[in-house]
């Protein structure tokens, strides 16, 4: 007869039973924690697509999450221009109520609204700067790339401090947007000939001439236009999208009926120039054409500090403490010069309000595409709306009285133009002026929250469909574990009996 059992068929059975025991436990596991294996030992064939899968997933999560950082900032900033559109509404619409004053008698109660109506403008810049300033976590949203930097700082603290600086009747406030932002740097081009005087001034003589135009005057719109004879002179006036002088500024005619008069731009298409106040009618000769002299320092305001280099008085540093537009007077006492365009006058003027940069900042949405969100406070829509505000805001009706209130009628027209264009540029009309304006931001805001929105449902379908993957490495079908499980308990307990019935077994139950 055979053996009935052996060292070895004993080991034998032994292991099988282990695994099968093994294999129990394992099932037992994925049963409990639904998932296949506890480590990646035991899903070493598919475990790099697994790692994969997982890290594509944290990845579009940080996206994602990056994107609702950036979406918090797009609705910070949206919310701040949409604010800052309904100041310039409002103030315009104050405006244009300003604009029916009669500017032509200065009465104490006319001065009183003029004061009430540089106070609004004042106060309304104010608000622009307050919310040009909004940030989150410490960062500023409207500096570029400085956003540890507060990006708007009005140069003037009151409205009494500015019009100290812009009385209006010589300094003005300028008018166009490099002046406002920059510094200035002036030469013979611009002045045409300095004459420097013991008396502490410094005289320009510009001189732009309208060569053979008839002045005349349009009875209906009381506007002023000088109208180009030949080609050879058109365009004295610069041209539509570089008008001089720039609509805003003001000058002096020298000639005919209105000689002495000094007029606003609120027009120029290059050829023609619209001005107010409505000058006087006449027709001059060719011979007695006037010649317009504009305010080429109107924009320097009181007590700025400007070096000049060339001429006798190379070096020296003047600072302004009076302006006529064409003559600055100055300390200290400048060394006699006459007639000298050798010069140039670089002055550093408290005019700019922007204090960031240019820096656009981008933020990436996905593995391959990036969106720009550099707003910044500099941008035409802002910066349009607070030299208009400026342009009102200069000159203390109070003291200066009739110079003041005769610069209104044309300073009004040119602001409200100002206005609408930063609301909504205007190509044609203002052709000159930077083409930013508030609609346009908040256009790019918009688009930009879309671009977000889809990058996000993109990520959300993609994450979705790398969690199926996952579960199918990762997870166990509980119903197919379950009767593999009992399949497999049913086999162990059916081995222990068997193997416990052979241990009982020995050669001499059958001897």
């Amino acid at each position: 007869m055979p053996r009935v059992a052996t060292l070895v068929s004993h080991q034998i059975l032994a292991e099988r039973m282990m695994t099968v025991q093994k294999r129990v436990q394992d099932q037992q596991v994925q049963l409990t924690t639904g998932k296949r294996s506890r480590d990646y030992a035991g899903i070493a064939t598919r475990s790099l697509e697994l790692v994969n899968f997982t890290n594509q997933t944290r990845e579009a999560k940080q996206y994602m999450t990056g994107n609702a950082t950036a979406n918090l900032r797009l609705s910070t900033e949206l919310t701040a221009v949409s604010s800052i559109e309904k100041v310039i509404r409002k103030f315009r619409t104050d405006v244009i109520t300003f604009s029916n004053l009669d500017f032509s008698n200065p009465t104490p109660d006319k001065l009183s609204e003029v004061r009430e109506m540089q106070e609004k403008a004042f106060n309304a810049m104010n608000d622009i700067e307050d919310m040009l300033n909004t940030r989150i976590e410490g960062r500023f949203l409207f500096a570029g790339g400085k956003t540890d930097t507060r990006p708007v700082t009005l140069p003037y603290s009151s409205l009494t401090a500015l019009q100290t600086a812009f009385p209006g009747t010589g300094a003005n406030f300028p008018v166009t947007r490099d002046k406002h932002l920059g510094n200035t740097s002036m030469t013979a081009a611009d002045y045409g000939t300095l004459d420097f005087a013991v008396g502490g001034t410094i005289t320009a003589n510009p001189s732009i001439t309208s060569a053979g135009s008839d002045l005349t005057v349009n009875g209906t719109n009381g506007t002023l236009t000088f109208t180009i004879a030949g080609v050879a002179t058109a365009g004295a006036f610069g041209t539509a999208a570089a008008p001089t002088p720039p609509i805003g500024a003001s000058f002096t005619t020298s000639a005919g009926l209105n000689a002495g008069t000094t007029f606003t731009v609120t027009g120029n298409d290059g050829t023609n120039l619209t001005v107010s106040p409505t000058p006087q009618t006449e027709t001059l000769l060719a011979a007695t054409t006037p010649t317009v002299v504009p305010n080429v320092f109107e924009h320097l305001p009181i007590g700025t500090e400007f070096s000049v280099s060339g001429g006798l008085n190379s070096g020296t540093t003047f600072t302004i403490t009076g302006n006529t537009g064409t003559v600055l007077t100055v300390t200290p006492v400048p060394v006699a010069e006459v007639g000298t365009a050798a010069v140039t006058i670089s002055a550093t003027t408290p005019n700019s309000f922007y204090q960031g940069d240019q820096l656009q900042l981008q933020h990436r949405i996905d593995e391959d595409r990036t969106i720009s969100l550099g707003i910044n406070a500099a941008d035409g829509g802002f910066e349009k709306a607070i030299r208009a505000m400026g342009m009102i805001a200069q000159g203390d009706a109070a003291t200066n009285t009739a110079a003041v209130m005769a610069a209104f009628p044309g300073r009004v027209q040119a602001v409200l133009k100002m206005l609408n264009d930063s609301l909504e540029h205007d190509p044609t009309g203002m052709a000159a002026e930077n083409t930013g304006d508030i609609r346009n931001l908040q256009n790019t805001i918009g688009r930009n929250q879309v671009v977000l929105s889809d990058a996000d449902d993109r990520h959300t379908e993609f994450m979705s469909f790398l969690s199926t993957r996952i579960i199918e490495i990762e997870n166990v079908n509980p119903l197919e574990t379950a009767a593999t499980l009992n399949s497999d308990i049913t086999a162990l307990d059916i081995s222990m009996k068997v193997l416990a019935r052979v241990q009982q077994l020995s050669l001499s139950d059958y001897i």
